[in-house]
């Protein structure tokens, strides 16, 4: 996260009022040094630059990792945990998960977040920066909130082919698919139109 600090002192009130701004609602500060103020911002000296420690470097901090080895022993405590969740359980904690990167080997069935959103690995891959899970439908499918009825996608193939019961909205409409591995639109083939529940 990226922002600006500037800092405006009045020497006559002995004041110094301190101001960060980026992407979320700008904050500010009023105090007697710019080391209150930089102590606000969570800022620090770095010879004669004011730097800016991220938001990770934070968290780690408040959970007490020190070290590389901390990091990935929490890593590991969490995947051994979320490894045994259901999709319904995953998608309800997806900040469990780890973030999509770039330049990674990913198994099948692997689940991952990437906009806030839950996917899982259809196809064992090494990411690339235009492979993207909302974009990539062969290599991804995004996991839905129980009773969630989503938008129907062009499936690539056997594995993002639709099940037999799977609900879809397409046209305005909610469809179900009355056969498995069903890769046709609703409407042309394997699907039946539903009211919604």
């Amino acid at each position: 996260m990226g922002f600006i600090c500037e800092h405006y002192s009045d020497q006559r009130a002995g004041l110094v009022v301190a101001f960060r701004g980026g992407e979320t609602t700008p904050d500010y500060f009023a105090g007697d040094s710019a080391n209150d103020a930089m102590e606000h911002f969570d800022l620090y000296l770095q010879g004669d630059t004011i730097m800016a420690r991220s938001d990770s470097e934070i968290a780690m901090e408040a959970a007490g990792i020190t070290n590389v080895e901390d990091a990935v022993e929490l890593r590991e405590a969490i995947d051994a945990i979320t490894d045994t969740y259901s999709d319904d359980d995953a998608v309800e904690h997806i900040i469990l998960f780890p973030a999509w990167m770039v330049g990674k080997d990913y198994t099948v069935d692997e689940r991952i977040r990437y906009s806030g959103k839950l996917y899982k690995v259809l196809q064992a891959h090494h990411s690339q920066a235009d492979w993207t899970p909302d974009v990539a439908v062969s290599l991804f499918v995004q996991i839905h909130d129980p009773g969630e009825i989503p938008e129907w996608v062009q499936p690539t193939g056997a594995t993002d082919a639709y099940s037999m019961g799977d609900k879809v909205r397409h046209n305005g409409d909610v469809w179900e698919s009355t056969v498995d591995a069903n890769v046709w639109e609703p409407g042309v083939y394997g699907w039946v139109q539903v009211n919604e529940e």
